[in-house]
């Protein structure tokens, strides 16, 4: 299915803090009329838009949506700022765990770079450098166990450094393949 212009409207209501609305069918079969604030769209085995109300993070997969997005105005209610402050450095949708510092070094294998530059877009907080032919990211991140599935996709071209548990890990998952 070509998500391409209900994302356009997401995109642009998360970049001016708009609100959407849309008809969307909750697991039951129900269908509800959803008014929110989008905060993050996910893209994984689906498409979803991440947003929080009333300090509740809350996910919309685009899949259940039954109708076009409407973009709509603003209005006195925002986001929970430090819900959005958090936001870059959430794996998943893992908020409540505890926070690790990671830094991982990838390889410059082939596409390696772009992929890595592209999934890391989003990450404000961390940081992105390029030493003698090699990336390294550091960041503070929430969510270690899909951090630790992305680093794991990276197979033999990433490295992680710190935490030394999570490198012990990923070693091991990568010996036993």
């Amino acid at each position: 299915y070509d998500y391409t212009g209900k994302l356009e409207v997401i995109k642009e209501a998360i970049e001016s803090i708009r609100h959407i609305s849309f008809i969307y069918e909750n697991e039951d079969g129900s269908e509800e009329l959803v008014d929110i604030i989008p905060l993050k769209i996910r893209h994984d085995e689906q498409v979803e838009i991440l947003t929080c109300i009333m300090g509740i993070p809350k996910i919309y997969n685009l899949g259940s949506i039954k109708s076009d997005i409407l973009p709509k105005g603003t209005d006195s209610r925002k986001p929970d700022s430090i819900f959005l402050s958090l936001l870059p450095q959430v794996w998943g949708y893992d908020f409540v765990s505890s926070p690790y510092f990671v830094k991982v070094k990838f390889y410059n294998d082939p596409g390696v770079f772009a992929k890595v530059k592209k999934d890391l877009e989003g990450r404000t907080m961390g940081s992105l450098t390029e030493e003698n032919n090699a990336l390294y990211y550091e960041d503070t991140v929430y969510g270690i166990e899909a951090f630790k599935k992305w680093v794991y996709s990276f197979g033999n071209s990433a490295v992680v450094i710190k935490p030394v548990k999570l490198r012990q890990e990923i070693v091991g998952l990568l010996k036993s393949v």
